[in-house]
């Protein structure tokens, strides 16, 4: 089964762009900040879902600025502060990095220390 990749503990990058494990198939995430001293990881949540973590690697490539993704990947959820340990249950593959736009600066601003983690070992 291809979703099956070994966890491990990956880098968190801000800007990142990861394909992650999602019940079976794969999603695609952003990380917006990382609050280093409580451990929570900020993350913006796209819709889409691929088969594969090369299909999503593919697709993404070809259309990887923030403003491609967001129109034709969707945003399942705009910011979602989850706990390093969920971050790693995802199995993240980082794909590339890229900045952070003044939308997502502004998105997350209404939960940036304020919000309490996820902490449940699923995708939601």
């Amino acid at each position: 089964m291809p979703w099956l990749r070994k966890r491990a503990n990956c880098t968190i990058i801000i800007g990142g762009v990861y394909s992650v494990v999602r019940k079976g198939n794969f999603g695609v995430i952003k990380i917006l900040a990382f609050e280093a001293d409580k451990i929570i990881v900020y993350a913006r949540i796209y819709k889409v879902r691929f088969h594969s973590d090369k299909e999503a690697a593919e697709l993404i490539q070809e259309n990887h600025t923030a403003e491609e993704m967001l129109p034709q990947f969707g945003m399942d959820i705009g910011v979602l502060p989850v706990t390093q340990r969920v971050f790693n249950y995802w199995k993240p593959k980082l794909l590339f990095q890229q900045a952070i736009t003044d939308e997502e600066q502004s998105t997350l601003g209404f939960c940036f220390g304020k919000a309490k983690p996820w902490d449940k070992l699923l995708y939601p």
